[in-house]
């Protein structure tokens, strides 16, 4: 595995049976050692950084994400780039309000959205640190005397402090930058086997020169986001025109010049099945040149709608290596849901209502809003338990949607929205179409997981 830089319901009483406690109950808690970092290295907005650490209802790739656009933020505003940083979160609530971010439960995805907002108005209005200017210095570690820091690492080591880049090394292996006083780290990496990191106290107006060492057989790698482009919800449709991966910093695609690795498995970070055969770079991503044979060897391995992961290694036009991983699942079936009045009130509009539609025990989830009859579709589910969530509000009284339909074919469902009267009453939620083949009793997702 390659070596990352540092940064990686209750309503009612009675409805206790229902899932709706974690929509509605999500608490804050204190995020990884990127947050934290952040958090140290900002200390005016550390409040403010603590409340974006949200992990209840947000699954563990937004979090990443989360994490590290938060820690990017709160190091660049101390460069004294305060649009930067708060253009850095504009993308990040922009994913949170988009197609990725309806994987987030609502509540959670509500209150980090905020926070992240409250973010952005403590970074703009804080007083950054004085810049001082500073030499960094670059050895190599291979062949140095115990005690000794080695020879100059020379020209094109790629340097940053916390994470924000301040350029490559000269021929003498130094560069002069401009960074912020206070507590800094510094990184050097040298592609594609050397990395080391050194930290420094500087005082505003003090010049000095810092010696980084960097050791090798390390597989640096930068922290970018692996995109399975056809699958925006992660789930991929098995008739798919296309299968593009492509790497993502922030909203900037990283142009990929040549293919490392792609594998295939359905466990994280363990490659079982390589397709890098079936891929080629076009235009800084890479795409499959035989979509129906990397289709079909997709579905042979998506049985029973368990998800898969992509991992994929690339090399970009500068010479850096990228590395991540995506999750997905393959979508054979149509989900035709069609909204119903309960019998404590059968006139209850059941238009333009906001339903979360998500695969049980996954990540992947979706929104849809009802048409005027009640209906809507989604058209490439997995096989797997599908939850459906929904909640409306009519004359002061609150009805509820919190469903669960097997899919192993396309489906139509008839589904209630439902009042404390209706379930005392024990009225059926769910009704599945009658043409609707049943499902085989297998461990499908939820109940593997």
């Amino acid at each position: 595995m390659p070596l990352h830089r540092p940064c990686t319901r209750t309503v009612f009483s009675l409805l206790t049976t229902w899932r709706l406690s974690t929509a509605l109950a999500v608490f804050a808690c204190i995020g990884g050692a990127a947050t934290a970092n952040a958090a140290s290295n900002a200390p005016e907005c550390s409040k403010e950084i603590s409340a974006t650490a949200i992990a209840d209802g947000v699954p563990d790739t937004i979090r990443a994400r989360v994490d590290r656009s938060v820690r990017q933020a709160s190091a660049v505003a101390r460069f004294d780039r305060s649009d930067e940083a708060v253009a850095k979160l504009d993308v990040l609530i922009a994913l949170l309000e988009g197609p990725r971010g309806e994987r987030v439960e609502e509540r959670a995805r509500r209150e980090l959205t905020n926070s992240i907002r409250a973010l952005k108005g403590c970074l703009a209005a804080t007083h950054t640190s004085a810049l001082t200017w500073i030499t960094i210095a670059v050895f190599d570690e291979a062949n140095t005397p115990e005690g000794g820091r080695g020879e100059p690492a020379g020209a094109g080591v790629f340097l940053d402090a916390d994470g924000i880049p301040l350029g490559r090394s000269g021929p003498d292996g130094t560069l002069e930058a401009k960074v912020p006083s206070g507590t800094i780290e510094i990184h050097a990496t040298k592609y594609p086997s050397s990395w080391g990191s050194e930290g420094v106290t500087l005082s505003a107006g003090e010049s000095r020169t810092v010696s980084v060492v960097m050791a090798g057989d390390k597989e640096p790698s930068e922290e970018s986001d692996l995109l399975l482009v056809e699958a925006p919800v992660d789930i991929l449709p098995a008739n798919a025109a296309s299968i593009t991966l492509k790497f993502m910093q922030d909203d900037d695609l990283v142009r990929i010049e040549s293919i490392e690795s792609i594998e295939l498995s359905d466990t994280r970070g363990s490659g079982r099945d390589t397709l890098a055969q079936y891929f080629r770079v076009t235009d800084g991503v890479m795409r499959a040149t035989d979509v129906p044979a990397v289709s079909k060897f997709l579905a042979q391995q998506a049985t029973d709608g368990r998800p898969l992961w992509i991992m994929a290694s690339g090399i970009d036009e500068e010479g850096r290596r990228h590395y991540g991983d995506v999750q997905f699942q393959t979508g054979k079936f149509k989900l035709t849901v069609t909204l119903a009045a309960p019998p404590s009130n059968p006139a209850l509009p059941v238009s333009n209502v906001t339903v979360r539609v998500s695969v049980g025990g996954a990540d992947a989830a979706m929104r849809r809003v009802s048409d005027a009859s009640g209906r809507f579709d989604i058209e490439s589910l997995p096989d797997a338990t599908i939850d459906i969530e929904a909640h409306t509000i009519a004359s002061g009284n609150h009805y509820y949607v919190d469903a669960t339909v097997t899919l192993c074919g396309d489906t139509s469902a008839t589904v209630l929205l439902l009042n404390i009267k209706d379930i005392v009453a024990g009225v059926r939620g769910v009704i599945v179409d009658s043409g609707t083949s049943a499902c085989r009793p297998l461990p499908r997702l939820r109940e593997r997981r």
